[in-house]
């Protein structure tokens, strides 16, 4: 009868510890994860880091260690006690939540409030801080050093005028048959740049869900960069020579004055809330658009209006 109450009582004790440790429960190992989404629920801690391939990442609990995903998002209501890194995707933080160590986004966005002790990185031009503080040129936000809007304006302008000279330079013939396929052709690419851009996402998801495919992933991605990095070159010479053939239509027009009227006008434009990011994909889509129906920029477009480039 002893043995018995015994049994009893240590069954119930037990039954009533893990039941007041429940919602506190604390599990000590990593998680990787390929495809579909993970969730970290409330009261509950991952003593590890969460690796997601394609997915999000929605931290309502605690995670104690980093959360890297490769596409996807990653959303904060809780906490992170280390690094948040999304390679192409979004990572949000909700007023509830923090995340003490950095948060770095490749191509996507980043909106958060205050970052007390961490760091926003978002190094890609396609990139952008919504903040609840304000980001220095879309690249870092530190929670006590804030950069202001006249920072990012001359921080994109910057961008715009280097990136986009030194491509006419290096590669006028490349910029030449985009232009004429974006002022031409602009319907045509559109088209044939949504198409384009849809299959780029399949085949990044395929890919991704794939371990040999990963190398091939980032390869895609970082086409992507670079693609739209060219797309806006093309955008500022074409913005440009038209803004100098009306200023100035009688007067030789120098390439370089060109590039600086170009970029004056594209980045005004991009540094506007809302209609800024429209404006730079609907160039992206018809971008991507004239550089495939050209041949990836090696078809010699025909002789059209305008300066030519150097």
């Amino acid at each position: 009868m002893v043995k018995w109450i015994s049994r009893v009582v240590l069954a119930l004790t037990v039954a009533f510890l893990v039941g007041g440790l429940g919602p506190n429960l604390a599990y000590a190992h990593n998680i990787t994860q390929n495809l579909g989404n993970y969730t970290v629920p409330q009261g509950e801690t991952v003593k590890g880091n969460i690796n997601l391939n394609v997915g999000n990442v929605i931290v309502k609990g605690t995670v104690d260690g980093n959360v890297d995903v490769n596409l996807g998002n990653v959303v904060v209501s809780g906490l992170v006690t280390g690094n948040v890194l999304v390679h192409t995707g979004n990572i949000r933080v909700t007023s509830a939540g923090r995340i003490d160590g950095s948060r770095t986004v490749g191509i996507g966005n980043a909106s958060s409030g205050p970052i007390p002790g961490g760091l926003l990185s978002v190094p890609s031009h396609w990139s952008t801080f919504i903040p609840g503080g304000t980001a220095a040129l879309g690249l870092v936000n530190t929670g006590w050093f804030h950069f202001g809007w006249a920072a990012k304006f001359f921080g994109k302008l910057v961008l715009n005028l280097v990136v986009s000279a030194l491509l006419i330079v290096l590669f006028p013939r490349l910029i030449q048959n985009i232009v004429h396929g974006m002022s031409e052709t602009p319907v045509r690419a559109a088209a044939v740049g949504c198409l384009s851009l849809i299959a780029w996402v399949v085949a990044m998801i395929g890919l991704a869900v794939i371990i040999i495919g990963i190398p091939l992933t980032l390869l895609l991605a970082l086409a992507g960069v670079v693609a739209a990095l060219v797309v806006n070159g093309a955008m500022v010479w074409l913005v440009g020579s038209r803004t100098m053939q009306t200023a100035s239509s009688s007067k030789p027009q120098e390439w370089y004055w060109i590039v600086l009227a170009g970029g004056l006008a594209v980045t005004v434009v991009e540094v506007i809330p809302v209609i800024g990011p429209l404006a730079e994909l609907a160039v992206l889509v018809v971008g991507i658009g004239a550089i495939v129906q050209s041949r990836v920029g090696f078809l010699t477009p025909p002789t059209s209006r305008g300066p030519n480039l150097p």
